[in-house]
């Protein structure tokens, strides 16, 4: 009984592990996607003023 709970809370655990690093990949994804578009806009306000 006890045995069959640690396996199901490990079982979680490494699931929640997994979630976490999956949103983790996709917030730096972004962030850096974020990134790319301000600097894009930076090089276009810059090529406007010429």
């Amino acid at each position: 009984m006890v045995y069959n709970l640690l396996i199901i809370s490990y079982k979680f655990l490494k699931m929640t592990a997994e979630i976490i690093r999956n949103f983790e990949k996709v917030f730096t994804a972004s962030q850096s996607h974020t990134q790319h578009i301000n600097n894009q806009y930076k090089t276009y306000k810059e090529h406007t003023k010429l």
